[in-house]
């Protein structure tokens, strides 16, 4: 799961971060982790490097967290149930007019 934010919208509270780089959809991701317990924090695209996927589940409160685009969704196991209002892509789009507001 991932959750895109602009960039300028994302801070670290403590610590430092370490990242690697990986290559995905054509482009590179700076992936970063923490060195202590190695759970992905965030990635960034080399392509919108205003923008940060940001791993919701390292939020400290998820309860207002509603997922509302699914990728790969013709892959998706029996018992993953996509809500109806939910927008779903039977693989990974192209193009980007998935996105929300003025993160396109």
């Amino acid at each position: 799961m991932a959750m895109r934010v602009p960039a300028e919208d994302v801070h670290l509270t403590q610590g430092t971060l370490k990242s690697f780089q990986r290559p995905g959809n054509g482009q590179t991701l700076t992936c970063s982790f923490c060195p202590d317990c190695g759970t992905r924090i965030h990635y960034v695209p080399e392509r919108s490097p205003d923008q940060v996927s940001l791993k919701p589940g390292t939020l400290d409160e998820t309860g207002w967290l509603r997922p509302t685009v699914h990728f790969y969704a013709s892959s998706a196991k029996p018992w993953v149930k996509i809500p109806d209002d939910a927008t779903a892509f039977d693989t990974m789009p192209k193009d980007k007019s998935w996105l929300r507001g003025d993160q396109a």
